[in-house]
C-alpha cells in the first residue's frame, strides 16, 4: 500500500488549525462569529485548509 509522504506536515497543519480555531473561539465568542472577527482569520483558516488538501493530494501522485 502506498503511503502519503506528507502525512507529518498534514498533521502539523491540522493541529495548527485546531489551535487557531480554539484561540479564536475563546477570544471572540459571539453569535455573529463571522461578522465580529473580521476577514483575516477566515482567510487564514482557508489557506491552512487549502494547504492540507494540496499536500494530501500531492502525496498520492
Amino acid at each position: 500500500m502506498y503511503r502519503n509522504k506528507n502525512t507529518a506536515l498534514i498533521i502539523i497543519l491540522g493541529i495548527l488549525l485546531l489551535l487557531f480555531l480554539v484561540v479564536m473561539a475563546f477570544r471572540d465568542i459571539t453569535v455573529y462569529f463571522v461578522y465580529s472577527s473580521g476577514i483575516g482569520p477566515l482567510l487564514f483558516i482557508g489557506l491552512i485548509i487549502l494547504a492540507i488538501i494540496m499536500l494530501f493530494l500531492k502525496g498520492y501522485k
